[in-house]
């Protein structure tokens, strides 16, 4: 059934050895650490360190594993005074970390050395266990870090890749861990086509639990996915995964499995030139959006809290919203929306209380000079704020619920 050439693509989606500048980036970090006598260690981690790292990925991450004496102190400070000759960009999270920008972005994340979460303070402690985790699941399978590149292209290509609260995806720790169980990308494809849509599915792939959803604690089991964690078992590792993403990577799974194609290995940029020759007739607006300068977490979520404000204004004001799409960059964004060409009449139809909450209705009245009644409730006729959608842009990328999340925001020629 499967003829698209599933090893062709993993050979395009395979990077190649090691750079020896990310050699030479952890060699530095771990002479600055020596050079102060501070027990610790820079490693490779991340995907990189997994070899599941897709080809073209410049993001590394290096974990500086301190030993367990550091416990009662603070790390992060201690590899910021360490390292400060670099330059490092502070990175505030759960625990402040660091970035360093050159050929590659590298995060550089103070740990501790710890055996079992037991021992750990914090989550991202378990982050080189992790990748342990996925290596002896490699030494089983030799497929798997193949697999898992497809896996993470494919859900690129369907944009549900990435677990930050911008995205609400799949990270590529739920990823590691789906392929793992199931096997293969195929057995991953097939048995996300047979999800149910609007469901919850559990997956323990060590089998911590009798019933996960018995024992999880209630905030961590809402979700659509379950993934108890193979080395944190009361963590379900899907928890950021929105129900919509999750439909729509089953949606996407059953169109692969009817017609397989490269096509769906291929994760392309919003083209307003594609958008505007697939929309004839209707209005397109795109708006060029300035992210704050923040963490990519935190300016990320802010340009889409501006994308589903201004969702919400033009189904506030009654224009038709045919589609909308958004990508997001630390450098810009791009909103773009597909509205229906219509100029809506001069006035619009308020509604008012029921007929029975008099107090109410003698308020509207008195709001209203022109009222009207039906169905047992009060109506007047109000003028609309805008009749023409361009109109709406102008004014809601002005508005301070706009300026205030983002450094700009620029509406750009609409069809």
């Amino acid at each position: 059934m499967m003829l698209v050439n599933l090893e062709k693509i993993k050979k395009t989606l395979k990077p190649g050895p090691m750079p020896a500048d990310v050699k030479k980036q952890i060699q530095i970090i771990n002479n600055l650490l020596n050079a102060q006598n501070i027990q610790s260690e820079c490693v490779l981690g991340g995907s990189t360190a997994k070899n599941t790292n897709l080809k073209g990925d410049f993001d590394i991450d290096l974990f500086v594993k301190f030993d367990r004496k550091y416990k009662d102190q603070d790390i992060s400070k201690i590899l910021e005074n360490a390292i400060q000759k670099l330059k490092p960009e502070l990175v505030h999270g759960s625990r402040n970390y660091f970035q360093l920008r050159n050929t590659y972005t590298y995060e550089i994340v103070p740990v501790l050395d710890v055996k079992d979460e037991k021992q750990a303070l914090n989550v991202t402690d378990m982050s080189p266990l992790h990748v342990q985790w996925v290596k002896e699941q490699t030494r089983r399978n030799n497929r798997l870090p193949d697999d898992i590149r497809l896996a993470k292209m494919f859900c690129k290509s369907a944009k549900v890749y990435g677990a930050e609260s911008y995205l609400q995806g799949f990270s590529g720790h739920v990823l590691d861990i789906l392929l793992a169980h199931y096997g293969n990308f195929e057995n991953f494809i097939a048995n996300v086509s047979k999800w149910p849509l609007n469901g919850q599915v559990v997956i323990d792939i060590e089998k911590h639990h009798k019933s996960p959803l018995k024992v999880l604690n209630r905030s961590k089991k809402t979700g659509p996915l379950i993934v108890v964690d193979p080395l944190q078992k009361e963590r379900n590792a899907a928890a950021a995964l929105s129900k919509q993403k999750y439909n729509v990577l089953i949606k996407r799974a059953k169109e692969y499995m009817q017609n397989p194609s490269e096509r769906f290995f291929k994760a392309e940029n919003i083209s307003l030139v594609k958008v505007r020759k697939e929309n004839i007739g209707a209005q397109v607006f795109s708006i060029q959006v300035k992210p704050l300068n923040e963490k990519k977490d935190v300016a990320g979520a802010k340009v889409k809290k501006i994308f589903d404000y201004i969702i919400a204004s033009l189904k506030k004001n009654e224009f038709t919203v045919l589609s909308a799409d958004w990508e997001f960059r630390p450098d810009n964004a791009l909103l773009v929306f597909v509205v229906k060409d219509e100029i809506l009449p001069l006035n619009k139809e308020r509604r008012g209380p029921p007929l029975n909450a008099k107090y109410d209705v003698e308020k509207f009245k008195n709001k209203h000079l022109r009222t009207y009644t039906k169905n047992n409730r009060i109506f007047s006729e109000v003028k609309r704020d805008f009749r023409k959608p361009s109109k709406l842009f102008d004014d809601v990328i002005t508005q301070k619920y706009v300026t205030e999340k983002c450094k700009s925001a620029k509406l750009k020629k609409q069809q």
